[in-house]
């Protein structure tokens, strides 16, 4: 029995080594793009500075990471939609519970989104957390 283990134990690191060094032979040079009209969720707490979203509101923004601040999220926005991406979510100065941004917002790696926010306040009406839903228009 104890050389069967033995002889489970090698295997299993001959394969794990093999896995990990191993380049997949099937794997695609190109990154994945979600499809037109895709929701991507997300929420953002804005006391905490600190934005999580899920895997197609991350591909369809271009961010490394599924979780960020609002500067790493700003700076994936194209200059020409970046005062009008702020002022509907952190500088939103109304009392709405659902804003949508209109028409559109461009993105810096081309694609273009709608959003929709749910807006939550604190008891003396601040904006303290926003959860969205990010809707892919135009792919780049």
């Amino acid at each position: 029995m104890d050389r069967q283990v033995k002889y489970h134990s090698e295997l299993m690191h001959i394969i794990d080594k093999n896995v990990r060094t191993s380049q997949n032979p099937y794997a695609s040079p190109r990154k994945l793009i979600p499809i037109v009209g895709a929701i991507g969720k997300f929420q953002y707490d804005l006391l905490r500075d600190e934005s999580n979203c899920d895997e197609v509101n991350r591909l369809i923004v271009g961010l490394d990471s599924n979780q960020v601040n609002f500067k790493t999220v700003l700076s994936k926005v194209d200059i020409k939609s970046k005062t009008k991406f702020t002022e509907m979510t952190v500088g939103y100065k109304g009392n709405d519970e659902i804003v949508q941004t209109s028409p559109d917002i461009q993105l810096a790696n081309g694609n273009v989104i709608q959003d929709t926010y749910r807006m939550r306040y604190s008891q003396s009406g601040r904006l303290i957390y926003i959860e969205g839903a990010c809707k892919l228009l135009r792919v780049a």
